[in-house]
Protein backbone atom coordinates (compact mmCIF):
# COMPACT_ATOMS: atom_id res chain seq x y z
CA UNK A 1 0.00 0.00 0.00
CA UNK A 2 1.19 3.45 -1.03
CA UNK A 3 -0.21 4.71 2.07
CA UNK A 4 -0.44 2.01 4.85
CA UNK A 5 -1.16 4.51 7.95
CA UNK A 6 -3.68 6.35 6.05
CA UNK A 7 -6.61 7.37 8.69
CA UNK A 8 -4.25 6.65 11.16
CA UNK A 9 -3.35 9.42 13.75
CA UNK A 10 -0.10 9.41 15.61
CA UNK A 11 2.29 11.32 18.00
CA UNK A 12 5.91 11.15 18.46
CA UNK A 13 7.24 12.33 21.83
CA UNK A 14 10.58 14.55 21.41
CA UNK A 15 9.69 14.81 17.44
CA UNK A 16 10.62 18.02 16.69
CA UNK A 17 14.50 16.92 15.95
CA UNK A 18 16.88 14.33 15.21
CA UNK A 19 15.21 11.30 14.90
CA UNK A 20 11.90 11.94 16.32
CA UNK A 21 11.55 14.28 13.79
CA UNK A 22 12.82 11.78 10.79
CA UNK A 23 9.89 9.29 12.49
CA UNK A 24 7.73 12.13 12.46
CA UNK A 25 8.46 12.67 8.52
CA UNK A 26 8.02 8.63 7.60
CA UNK A 27 5.06 8.30 9.31
CA UNK A 28 3.12 11.32 7.48
CA UNK A 29 4.59 9.98 4.27
CA UNK A 30 2.50 7.05 5.31
CA UNK A 31 -0.83 8.52 5.71
CA UNK A 32 -0.50 9.10 9.05
CA UNK A 33 -1.69 12.66 10.34
CA UNK A 34 0.80 13.29 12.92
CA UNK A 35 0.75 15.22 16.31
CA UNK A 36 4.67 16.70 18.00
CA UNK A 37 5.24 16.37 21.58
CA UNK A 38 8.25 18.71 22.63
CA UNK A 39 9.33 20.47 25.08
CA UNK A 40 11.59 23.51 24.77
CA UNK A 41 12.12 23.00 21.23
CA UNK A 42 8.72 24.64 19.93
CA UNK A 43 10.49 26.73 17.37
CA UNK A 44 11.89 23.29 15.33
CA UNK A 45 8.55 21.95 15.91
CA UNK A 46 6.54 24.39 14.20
CA UNK A 47 8.97 24.25 10.93
CA UNK A 48 8.69 20.62 10.68
CA UNK A 49 4.68 20.78 11.52
CA UNK A 50 4.75 23.44 8.29
CA UNK A 51 6.26 20.97 5.75
CA UNK A 52 3.82 17.97 6.87
CA UNK A 53 0.33 19.74 4.71
CA UNK A 54 -2.26 17.97 5.55
CA UNK A 55 -1.06 15.21 7.46
CA UNK A 56 -0.05 17.74 10.22
CA UNK A 57 -1.87 17.30 13.24
CA UNK A 58 -0.42 19.75 16.00
CA UNK A 59 1.80 20.72 18.53
CA UNK A 60 1.66 19.37 22.37
CA UNK A 61 3.98 20.52 24.75
CA UNK A 62 5.45 19.10 28.01
CA UNK A 63 8.08 18.19 30.18
CA UNK A 64 7.82 13.96 30.63
CA UNK A 65 9.87 14.64 33.99
CA UNK A 66 6.62 16.07 35.14
CA UNK A 67 4.02 13.36 35.78
CA UNK A 68 1.70 15.71 36.16
CA UNK A 69 2.27 17.30 32.67
CA UNK A 70 2.43 13.74 31.11
CA UNK A 71 -1.61 13.14 32.24
CA UNK A 72 -2.32 17.06 31.25
CA UNK A 73 -0.20 15.55 28.02
CA UNK A 74 -2.30 12.50 27.38
CA UNK A 75 -5.50 13.91 28.11
CA UNK A 76 -4.80 16.93 25.36
CA UNK A 77 -3.34 14.74 23.16
CA UNK A 78 -6.76 12.70 22.93
CA UNK A 79 -9.26 15.78 23.30
CA UNK A 80 -7.95 17.51 20.09
CA UNK A 81 -6.80 14.12 17.95
CA UNK A 82 -9.84 12.42 18.96
CA UNK A 83 -7.51 9.27 19.69
CA UNK A 84 -4.10 7.84 19.37
CA UNK A 85 -3.53 5.40 17.24
CA UNK A 86 -0.24 5.40 17.02
CA UNK A 87 2.24 6.60 19.95
CA UNK A 88 6.01 6.63 19.53
CA UNK A 89 8.37 7.02 22.53
CA UNK A 90 11.00 8.72 21.41
CA UNK A 91 11.72 11.38 23.76
CA UNK A 92 14.75 10.61 26.19
CA UNK A 93 17.76 12.37 27.93
CA UNK A 94 21.17 11.40 27.75
CA UNK A 95 23.00 12.52 30.92
CA UNK A 96 26.44 11.41 32.51
CA UNK A 97 26.60 9.44 35.69
CA UNK A 98 28.44 12.50 37.20
CA UNK A 99 25.17 14.59 37.03
CA UNK A 100 23.25 16.29 39.53
CA UNK A 101 20.69 13.18 41.07
CA UNK A 102 18.12 15.63 40.10
CA UNK A 103 18.73 15.53 36.55
CA UNK A 104 19.53 11.84 36.72
CA UNK A 105 15.49 11.69 38.54
CA UNK A 106 14.67 13.52 35.54
CA UNK A 107 16.37 11.21 33.55
CA UNK A 108 14.89 8.21 34.54
CA UNK A 109 10.81 9.70 34.68
CA UNK A 110 11.54 10.98 31.00
CA UNK A 111 13.15 7.86 30.14
CA UNK A 112 11.43 4.29 31.78
CA UNK A 113 8.63 6.74 33.78
CA UNK A 114 6.98 8.45 31.17
CA UNK A 115 6.47 5.76 28.59
CA UNK A 116 5.04 3.55 30.72
CA UNK A 117 2.77 5.81 31.71
CA UNK A 118 1.31 6.46 28.94
CA UNK A 119 0.79 3.06 28.45
CA UNK A 120 -1.34 2.54 31.09
CA UNK A 121 -3.42 5.71 30.17
CA UNK A 122 -3.77 3.75 26.33
CA UNK A 123 -4.55 0.49 28.48
CA UNK A 124 -7.09 2.19 30.41
CA UNK A 125 -8.46 4.04 27.73
CA UNK A 126 -9.16 0.76 25.92
CA UNK A 127 -8.39 1.96 22.54
CA UNK A 128 -6.69 -0.37 19.78
CA UNK A 129 -2.96 1.07 19.59
CA UNK A 130 0.54 0.56 18.31
CA UNK A 131 3.22 1.58 21.19
CA UNK A 132 6.53 1.91 19.98
CA UNK A 133 9.53 2.33 22.63
CA UNK A 134 12.84 4.02 21.40
CA UNK A 135 15.37 2.26 23.04
CA UNK A 136 19.62 1.66 22.54
CA UNK A 137 21.48 -0.90 21.23
CA UNK A 138 23.18 -0.86 24.66
CA UNK A 139 20.56 -2.40 26.00
CA UNK A 140 22.22 -5.74 24.69
CA UNK A 141 25.75 -4.84 25.51
CA UNK A 142 27.72 -5.77 29.00
CA UNK A 143 26.74 -3.29 31.60
CA UNK A 144 30.29 -2.57 31.84
CA UNK A 145 30.38 -1.15 28.64
CA UNK A 146 27.74 1.57 29.59
CA UNK A 147 30.42 4.41 31.88
CA UNK A 148 30.15 7.29 32.14
CA UNK A 149 26.53 6.52 31.24
CA UNK A 150 25.04 3.44 33.27
CA UNK A 151 21.87 5.53 34.70
CA UNK A 152 20.79 5.84 30.97
CA UNK A 153 21.53 2.50 30.13
CA UNK A 154 19.59 0.89 33.17
CA UNK A 155 16.61 2.98 32.31
CA UNK A 156 16.66 2.06 28.90
CA UNK A 157 17.09 -1.74 29.76
CA UNK A 158 14.49 -1.37 32.42
CA UNK A 159 12.13 -0.33 29.44
CA UNK A 160 12.87 -2.85 27.93
CA UNK A 161 12.30 -5.67 29.79
CA UNK A 162 8.46 -4.37 29.96
CA UNK A 163 8.20 -4.89 26.40
CA UNK A 164 7.17 -9.14 26.62
CA UNK A 165 5.08 -8.63 29.56
CA UNK A 166 3.39 -5.42 28.33
CA UNK A 167 2.99 -6.91 24.92
CA UNK A 168 1.01 -10.29 26.27
CA UNK A 169 -1.03 -8.26 29.09
CA UNK A 170 -2.27 -6.03 26.53
CA UNK A 171 -2.95 -8.15 23.38
CA UNK A 172 -6.98 -8.78 24.31
CA UNK A 173 -7.38 -4.76 24.05
CA UNK A 174 -5.53 -4.92 20.73
CA UNK A 175 -2.89 -3.05 21.76
CA UNK A 176 0.56 -3.74 20.45
CA UNK A 177 4.10 -2.87 22.18
CA UNK A 178 7.19 -3.24 20.20
CA UNK A 179 10.96 -1.44 20.31
CA UNK A 180 13.65 -0.34 18.32
CA UNK A 181 17.59 -0.36 19.67
CA UNK A 182 19.43 2.08 17.31
CA UNK A 183 23.15 1.97 17.33
CA UNK A 184 25.19 4.76 16.76
CA UNK A 185 23.31 7.02 14.85
CA UNK A 186 23.58 10.76 16.09
CA UNK A 187 26.25 11.73 18.19
CA UNK A 188 24.99 13.79 21.94
CA UNK A 189 24.45 16.84 21.80
CA UNK A 190 25.12 17.80 25.25
CA UNK A 191 28.31 14.73 25.94
CA UNK A 192 31.10 13.72 23.67
CA UNK A 193 30.96 9.98 23.64
CA UNK A 194 32.92 7.95 20.96
CA UNK A 195 31.23 5.71 18.57
CA UNK A 196 31.47 1.95 18.99
CA UNK A 197 33.04 -0.85 16.69
CA UNK A 198 30.20 -2.57 14.58
CA UNK A 199 30.26 -5.03 12.07
CA UNK A 200 28.59 -3.53 9.34
CA UNK A 201 30.86 -0.31 7.41
CA UNK A 202 27.96 1.42 6.96
CA UNK A 203 26.20 3.23 10.45
CA UNK A 204 22.68 3.10 10.99
CA UNK A 205 21.06 6.14 10.05
CA UNK A 206 17.66 8.45 10.93
CA UNK A 207 15.56 7.25 8.18
CA UNK A 208 16.06 3.49 9.42
CA UNK A 209 14.98 4.15 12.47
CA UNK A 210 11.65 5.95 10.33
CA UNK A 211 11.18 3.00 8.36
CA UNK A 212 11.10 0.50 10.75
CA UNK A 213 8.53 3.05 12.70
CA UNK A 214 6.33 2.81 10.15
CA UNK A 215 6.96 -1.20 9.78
CA UNK A 216 5.84 -1.78 13.28
CA UNK A 217 2.59 0.73 13.06
CA UNK A 218 1.41 -0.88 10.00
CA UNK A 219 2.26 -4.76 10.58
CA UNK A 220 -0.40 -5.40 12.65
CA UNK A 221 0.35 -8.99 14.00
CA UNK A 222 4.10 -7.62 15.19
CA UNK A 223 3.88 -7.25 19.43
CA UNK A 224 6.46 -8.08 21.86
CA UNK A 225 9.27 -7.42 19.56
CA UNK A 226 13.01 -5.26 20.27
CA UNK A 227 14.39 -4.44 16.63
CA UNK A 228 17.85 -3.59 16.39
CA UNK A 229 18.90 -1.29 13.88
CA UNK A 230 22.77 -0.99 14.97
CA UNK A 231 24.75 -2.74 12.15
CA UNK A 232 25.57 -5.85 14.45
CA UNK A 233 26.62 -3.49 17.22
CA UNK A 234 25.15 -6.07 19.51
CA UNK A 235 26.82 -9.22 18.22
CA UNK A 236 29.77 -7.25 17.76
CA UNK A 237 30.31 -7.62 21.57
CA UNK A 238 29.27 -11.50 21.63
CA UNK A 239 31.75 -13.87 21.78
Amino acid sequence: MDKPLGGRTALVTGGARRIGAAIVRALADAGATVWIHCNRSRADAEALLATLGPRAGGILSADLANPGEREALFAEAVRRSGGIDVWVNNAALFLPDSSDPGALAAQRAVNRDAPLAFLDALAAARRPACVLHLLDARIALPPASDAPFARYADAKRALAATIPGSARALAPLDIRVNGIAPGDILPPETHRERARPALLPRRPAPDDVARAAVFAAATPSLTGQILFLDSGLHLAARP
